[in-house]
């Protein structure tokens, strides 16, 4: 079993002698903490760190420990009844060093993620890194997504148009939303997972906070909900609360009724205006990234110079941080209508209709079971339908 007595202790029984030298000398290969942008991090470089008082490396092996002046150390070393005393103030100053690590670090829910699948989308705006964003309601659809390298995973509320069979989100409940958001976790790995909160499931801070959690619990890592300036509470709650935050603002389909169909943003100043104190707005609340829906271009444009989270467009043209597409309309599995903005990739629904009407005419044209598809030894039986 491994000693537990803190490092300088368990040294100073073994060096006696040389215990000072110790307590200044920096394990081979041990990992320094700076700080990036004023917080706390952890990193490889040899510098020495501070944290507004000198800092000691204590003992080979020890690691880094809150600050304790030379003169005390050596002094409570040398003198064995003192080790009681010693070993409080060390056990003291690593949950102070460790909680302010943690402070610094979970500062704001937009600088770094609970999840740590979660990418430093930042980062990779800064790097001008495009970041890709795809639609999945099950298991199979999100596995082969997360298995392709997607960075985000979203599960839509347009599940109820692809899949359910709606006219538009505005019928999508809490439950099916959260249905099928386990699904698809039991799929995902290694993209983020991204929850549509549903219409009416945030229409307070209050509630918005306690839907959130609810799809946390399902296996979401991050919720998205529709608004700017007007969600600013709801928003916050959610941030504050520790939870991943993504922003959708310009074309809000929960609102197409009222906005009477699909209409492109930006078209007039102050709609542009209004797009960009949005932006700022979800920003500042403390969002990771933003959807921008069907926002004129050179808006989009603008809104993605201006601020720093990155900007997912959807029918926003190509000058965003990064892509979304409802998958069923990139493959082609909802071929009773594509936006105009979408070039299908593939076309699974013609392949299906045609893996069917081959299956229905090997069957009808079989005159036994003679003429039936034959499973090879060592392959697994189909499922039953049932």
């Amino acid at each position: 079993m491994r000693d537990a007595t803190p490092g300088p202790v368990r040294d100073a029984k073994l060096l006696p002698a040389r215990h000072s030298k110790a307590l200044r000398a920096k394990p081979p290969g041990a990992r320094s903490t700076v700080c990036r942008n004023g917080r706390a991090s952890v990193s490889d470089a040899p510098a020495e760190i501070s944290l507004n008082r000198p800092q000691r490396w204590i003992s080979p092996g020890a690691g880094y420990h809150h600050p304790i002046r030379k003169r005390q150390s050596t002094a409570a070393l040398q003198n064995v009844a003192e080790l009681p005393r010693t070993m409080t103030r060390l056990r003291f100053g690593v949950r102070r060093c460790a909680a302010f690590h943690r402070a610094c670090v979970m500062e704001r829910a937009a600088d770094l993620p609970t999840s740590g699948s979660m990418k430093d989308f930042r980062k990779m705006k800064q790097c001008g890194e495009k970041i890709t964003a795809l639609t999945a309601y099950d298991y199979p659809t999100a596995r082969l997504l997360d298995e392709s390298g997607i960075d985000i995973i979203l599960v839509g509320d347009s599940v109820g148009m692809v899949v359910l069979g709606y006219e538009d989100t505005t019928d999508v409940t809490l439950d099916e939303m959260l249905h099928h958001t386990r699904a698809a976790a039991r799929g995902v790995k290694q993209a983020l997972l991204v929850a549509d909160m549903p219409i009416h499931t945030y229409d307070t801070p209050e509630q918005a906070l306690e839907t959130a959690r609810k799809f946390i619990n399902a296996g979401a890592q991050a919720v998205k909900l529709e608004g700017g300036v007007d969600r600013v509470a709801q928003i916050e709650a959610i941030t504050q609360a520790g939870i991943p935050f993504m922003a959708h603002i310009g074309m809000l389909p929960q609102t197409v009724r009222e906005q009477g169909g699909y209409r492109i943003k930006g078209r007039t100043q102050s709609e542009v205006e209004a797009l960009l104190a949005d932006a700022r707005t979800v920003e500042h609340a403390g969002a990771f990234s933003v959807v921008l829906e069907i926002v004129m271009a050179d808006v989009a444009k603008q809104i993605t110079s201006t601020i720093g989270i990155p900007t997912i467009g959807i029918g926003s043209g190509e000058h965003c941080d990064g892509q979304i597409l409802v998958t069923h309309d990139l493959i082609g599995l909802f071929p009773w209508f594509t936006p105009k903005f979408v070039s299908p990739e593939a076309r699974v629904a013609e392949e299906i209709r045609r893996a069917s009407r081959a299956f229905i005419e090997r069957t009808r044209g079989a005159s036994g079971v003679g003429d039936l598809p034959v499973i090879p030894s060592g392959v697994e039986e189909p499922r039953s339908s049932n």
